[in-house]
C-alpha cells in the first residue's frame, strides 16, 4: 500500500512513501486478498471493546414492551426465518395467515436492534462507522457486538425476540389492501435454510423424513411451515410479473 505525497507539474513520477506490503510468499492467498478488500475499502475489522457488552441491555420482556407492542405480537403466529444453512445472525423472518375472502396478511419482521442500542453509546458510534456487517468468503465482519448480532437481535426459533413489522393485507392477485407499521414481538417457530424452503417448493406434498428439517417449535408441523412458504412463494410469482412491465428496465 503506498500513499502518494505530491506530483510536480511537469514532474514524470509521483512521489510517495509504502506505508504496507500485503501478502508474500508464504501467506494463504484467500487471507492476503482479504486484507488487500478490507484495506482498499478501508474497512474496520479491529475488535470491539472488551468492556462493549457493559453498555448492552440484558434481554427483559416489561409489561409495558408488551402493551406497547400489543397490536403486533406475533408470538403465536407461525414465524419463520429463511436463512443460508451457515447463518448465525437471523435478522428478518417472515409470516403468512389467511384472513378470509381471499386476503392474505402478509408480515415482515426485522430484528428491532433499536431496543438495545442508545444513541451516544460506544455500539451505537461504532455501528454508525461501520455501515453494515462485511460477509467475505471466509468471514464476516459484524457490525454489532455478537451479544447482539447472535443472540439478542438474532430471531433464533423457539424464544420471544423484539423486532419491527410491516404487515399488508393483500388479495391473492397481490393487490395491496393495507399497511401497517409498528415494534412488535415474535416468537420464531422454525429456522429453515434455504434448500428447505426450496424443498417445499418444488415438492409440496412432501413428507419430510424425521431430522432433516431443524426443530419446529410452538406446536407447528412441517406441513404448516410447507404450505405458508408455497403460499409468499406464489404471492412473489404474481407481485414479479405485476412488476417487471412497468418498473424494470430492459
Amino acid at each position: 500500500i503506498g500513499l502518494f505525497k505530491r506530483w510536480e507539474l511537469n514532474g514524470k513520477f509521483a512521489m510517495g512513501s509504502l506505508l504496507k506490503s500485503i501478502g508474500g510468499d508464504k501467506d494463504d492467498l484467500v487471507v492476503a486478498a482479504t486484507e488487500g478488500i478490507l484495506t482498499e475499502n478501508d474497512l474496520d475489522d479491529s475488535p470491539f471493546p472488551d468492556d462493549i457488552d457493559a453498555e448492552i441491555p440484558d434481554f427483559e420482556i416489561k409489561p409495558e414492551d408488551v402493551a406497547k407492542r400489543q397490536e403486533f405480537d406475533f408470538r403465536k403466529k407461525c414465524v419463520f426465518t429463511i436463512d443460508p444453512a451457515t447463518a448465525r445472525d437471523l435478522d428478518d423472518a417472515c409470516s403468512v395467515e389467511e384472513v378470509g375472502d381471499g386476503i392474505y396478511e402478509i408480515g415482515v419482521h426485522i430484528a428491532d436492534v433499536s431496543h438495545f442500542v442508545y444513541p451516544g453509546t460506544t455500539v451505537d458510534d461504532i455501528a454508525r462507522e461501520r455501515t453494515t456487517s462485511v460477509y467475505l468468503v471466509q468471514r464476516v465482519i459484524p457490525m454489532l457486538p455478537r451479544k447482539l448480532c447472535e443472540n439478542l437481535c438474532s430471531l433464533n426459533p423457539g424464544v420471544d425476540r423484539f423486532s419491527f413489522s410491516v404487515v399488508w393485507k393483500m388479495r391473492k392477485d397481490g393487490t395491496v389492501l393495507s399497511t401497517k407499521f409498528g415494534k412488535s414481538l415474535i416468537n420464531s417457530c422454525c429456522k429453515l435454510h434455504y434448500e428447505h424452503a426450496q424443498d417445499m417448493i418444488e415438492e409440496p406434498d412432501r413428507q419430510f423424513e424425521e431430522g432433516y428439517l431443524p426443530k419446529i417449535y410452538n406446536g407447528y408441523t412441517y406441513r404448516d411451515l410447507s404450505k405458508k412458504v408455497n403460499i409468499l412463494h406464489e404471492v412473489a410469482q404474481i407481485l414479479k410479473k405485476k412488476k417487471v412491465p412497468t418498473a424494470t428496465l430492459r
